[in-house]
């Protein structure tokens, strides 16, 4: 699971801050927080020499509008009468309670 660099960020500025406030006891949590807030604004500058979130977006927009012939079969399939099974994946028609290879119950039973 990943998570974003923004809560590292957040979590690490809370801890930081409230521990700074109590004093001398919590010591170790301010550089818990500090740690918090590097790991943040390290998750930050990977993402941003990656452009991780932006090559995901770009690509999927690319394949809608370069590629309309895929999602036009796809739109096909389901105006065909045929769809997929859930637990096998093969072939079946709309109008089929239960796949003809393993028996799983179908949509729209």
């Amino acid at each position: 699971m990943d998570i974003h660099w923004f809560f590292w960020l957040l979590i690490g500025i809370a801890v930081a801050v409230s521990s700074f406030i109590v004093g001398e006891k919590l010591i170790i949590f301010f550089y818990i927080g500090l740690l918090f807030i590097a790991l943040g604004i390290g998750k930050l500058i990977y993402n941003y020499i990656t452009n991780k979130d932006v090559k995901e977006t770009k690509t999927i927009a690319r394949d809608i509008y370069y590629r309309p012939e895929s999602f036009q079969q796809f739109h096909k399939q389901q105006l065909s009468g045929s769809i997929f099974c859930r637990n096998c994946g093969s072939k079946i028609k709309t109008t089929d309670n239960f796949c003809y290879k393993c028996g799983f119950k179908s949509r729209h039973v």
